[in-house]
């Protein structure tokens, strides 16, 4: 009989009625295999309790039970067609019997567009759930394009109703029913998915994996929801933490690359053109000090924006480089490597340290002599984005590897590169993140990491002044941008949504109940202000959903000035530096994390012309009014994240999307930071009581698969962690 976890390695093409098509579809959402099926977890739920129509408010949204009490009939109404029948609500009679029910406001109109077949659904006398808003008046109820399922005697509907992100391929009917069918084949067999430990599941009161996979797609309490997700959330966080202690006790017994000479850091800091800040000095001795041990370095800079990082991880190559040996850095995007690159090989030019650029846009022929020289000696600092982890580097003496913007990279990246380093010893490894995080938290999330904070910012950088501001104002900031524009600036407009009928980039499982309305999307925006607001100026678009080369042709116009305002998604949050951009304009700013509210902000300011940073929020709610508020009063991220863990804990700093290659399925750095602490520490303790080297250890071998799985990409299934 096959194992459960080798059943659910299948891939989804052995599912009933998942053809190629729809497998290429479900492929485009993440699920691969039946297990991607299992831990798709919905985005929310709809409420679909049954109520009586007496109990409803006008377009209130509600689940009635109501019966076909005419026929269909079609019309066509100013070009829609339309398909229209009368339906009266059913209640049970005191005896349990479903009875018509004959009371006032007991009739609802229904009314379907564009939907001709339902003339084939719905049938005379049939019973049907409908779920949808209640319209018309009070004389007579309507309910227009309502989503329905047949009533069943005797079968009580599930009160909450999953909604999956999904695509043009996949519908939800589609995800429900491969749902479904999964968990029919691990029905019985759940323990054999069992990760966490008993004594851990006990002493923390966490329900067992079954219930809790059961319960995220099918709960049939709101207790049995919380209690499903608190089990996955703690499994997550205590997976991820256990990960990292285990690469923190290999370090203990892999030897660091020894340098054999004490470089003079005089013949870097005289080619400065400006005088470091006391934080960048002590986070440079801090890292210089760690690479004169012979344990491999593992340090994390973590700074605000602008606060001189990059001077850091230069100054840590230039030891590196003098010393013989070479050094790599890692950039999330092309047009970062880009402006590393640019900068840096212009400073190192100077002392004769030799750079070169390696991305995955490099022509054939460039691209192989850039290997060669890697491979030979022939460069000494590599500046790169992923590209610099493919199995085709290989790298000649590398001691040292840094990776900017540390949140857009995970773990397995990091280790890729180590194994390539070409020595018998491990690289030092330098990261760096701008996300404003409490120092406990970073030691958390940064498990594997040591940690320096530059809380000092250069002189001379511009403060952006900020403002929130609601719909009121509109035409105004129109008018503010074009002036902007005309005096030779640049502008960013960021939208939470790619397209109007898709999901947000930054899209995580919401587990609410509350719908995504009047929300700015790329797609739609752009249009509008290209045709209509702006249509005698330059605009573009990009997207994360984009091809690398489209959207970063779009940005190569931007950093040219061809294009002068640039309508786009958080895509822009990292790497970009566009000195003559003035004006970074947030929609539905109350949708973004602090965290990512400042980075975007961070875009702009960048030249010695005034910028600002508009805020537009048309939400009522007091919290995100002091949120933005915050935003507004101040510029530094660190206090900015400090406001916030006083408004409402230890949230909102990361944003929606989680980070790099670990990717969570339910938890939440923003929400689920009280697990996140537990969790850990549990993590810590459990890794002291196993061994990590017996392989007969089969209980310690399976948590480390576990932990494994959660640095998989979707193009690499493999984590290089063992």
């Amino acid at each position: 009989m096959i194992e459960v976890k080798d059943l659910l390695s299948q891939p989804i093409k052995i599912l009933k009625n998942v053809g190629d098509a729809r497998e290429k579809g479900l492929q485009s959402l993440g699920i691969f295999t039946l297990r991607d099926v299992l831990y798709y977890f919905p985005r929310r739920y709809e409420d679909r309790h049954v109520v009586t129509l007496d109990s409803t408010e006008l377009y209130g949204t509600y689940a009635v039970r109501l019966k076909v009490a005419s026929k269909l009939s079609s019309a066509n109404i100013k070009g829609l067609p339309m398909v229209k029948f009368s339906a009266i609500e059913m209640k049970f009679d005191e005896f349990g019997v479903l009875t018509d029910n004959h009371g006032n406001n007991s009739r609802v109109d229904m009314v379907y567009f564009h939907s001709d077949y339902v003339k084939n659904i719905f049938k005379l006398g049939n019973v049907y759930i409908f779920y949808g808003k209640i319209t018309g008046n009070l004389a007579k109820y309507e309910m227009v394009n309502p989503k329905f399922i047949p009533h069943q005697t005797g079968i009580e509907t599930d009160r909450y109703y999953p909604i999956y992100r999904k695509n043009k391929t996949v519908t939800q009917n589609i995800i429900i029913k491969a749902v479904d069918s999964v968990l029919k084949l691990i029905a019985g067999k759940e323990d054999e998915l069992e990760t966490l430990p008993e004594q851990i599941r006990n002493k923390y009161n966490l329900c067992g994996i079954g219930f809790a996979l059961t319960a995220m797609h099918k709960p049939k309490t709101e207790n049995d929801l919380e209690s499903a997700k608190k089990r996955l959330i703690f499994e997550e966080f205590f997976l991820y933490s256990f990960a990292l202690e285990m690469i923190k006790s290999r370090r203990e017994y892999i030897p660091g690359y020894i340098y054999k000479n004490k470089t003079d850091m005089n013949g870097f800091y005289s080619i400065l053109p400006f005088k470091l800040t006391n934080a960048q000095q002590r986070s440079i001795d801090d890292t210089l000090a760690d690479m004169q041990k012979d344990k491999p370095m593992s340090r994390l800079i973590q700074g605000d924006v602008g606060s001189g990082k990059t001077m850091i991880a230069a100054a840590a190559a230039y030891f590196a480089c003098k010393n013989g040996t070479q050094a790599v850095m890692m950039a999330p995007t092309d047009i970062l490597a880009t402006q590393h690159y640019e900068g840096l090989s212009e400073l190192f030019s100077k002392v004769g340290i030799k750079v070169c650029l390696l991305t995955g846009s490099l022509k054939t022929k460039q691209k192989r002599e850039t290997l060669s020289a890697i491979e030979n000696g022939g460069v000494d600092f590599i500046i790169g984005t992923h590209a610099v982890i493919q199995k085709s580097v290989n790298f000649k003496n590398l001691s040292l590897s840094i990776t900017d913007e540390q949140h857009r990279f995970g773990v397995n990246q990091r280790a890729l590169i180590s194994g390539s380093a070409g020595n018998q010893t491990a690289p030092h490894t330098l990261v760096m993140s701008a996300t404003p995080i409490p120092r406990t938290l970073a030691l958390i999330m940064y498990g594997d990491l040591d940690v320096s904070v530059v809380n000092e910012l250069p002189p001379g950088r511009q403060k952006v002044d900020t403002f929130a501001v609601n719909n009121s104002f509109r035409e105004r900031i129109y008018k503010f941008t074009r002036k902007l524009i005309n005096e030779g600036g640049q502008a960013f407009i960021v939208c939470p949504l790619v397209g109007e009928d898709e999901d947000d980039e930054d899209d995580t499982p919401v587990l609410d109940t509350n719908v995504m309305s009047n929300m700015k999307s790329v797609k739609s925006y752009y249009k509008e202000l290209s045709e209509m607001i702006y249509s005698d100026i330059p605009m573009g678009f990009v997207h994360g959903k984009m091809k690398s080369e489209d959207k970063d042709n779009i940005m190569e116009q931007f950093k040219d000035g061809d294009i002068k305002i640039l309508v786009s998604t958080v895509v822009i949050e990292v790497g970009v530096n566009i000195p003559n951009a003035v004006l970074m304009i947030i929609e539905n700013a109350e949708r973004f994390g602090l965290s990512q509210l400042h980075q975007l902000r961070g875009r702009v300011g960048r030249g010695d012309k005034k910028s600002y940073c508009i805020l537009f929020s048309d939400n009522e709610n007091e919290t995100s009014k002091k949120r933005l508020d915050i935003m507004c009063k101040t510029n530094d991220g660190f206090e900015i994240a400090k406001k916030d863990i006083e408004i409402r804990g230890p949230g909102d700093l990361f944003g929606e999307k989680q980070s790099g290659s670990v990717t969570f399925k339910i938890a939440n750095l923003a929400t689920d930071t009280d697990i996140l602490y537990i969790a850990a520490q549990a993590a810590k303790e459990f890794a002291g009581t196993i061994s990590t080297a017996d392989e007969n250890d089969l209980y310690g071998q399976k948590l480390k698969q576990s932990a494994m799985r959660m640095f998989e990409s979707d193009g690499d299934r493999k984590i290089a962690f063992n």
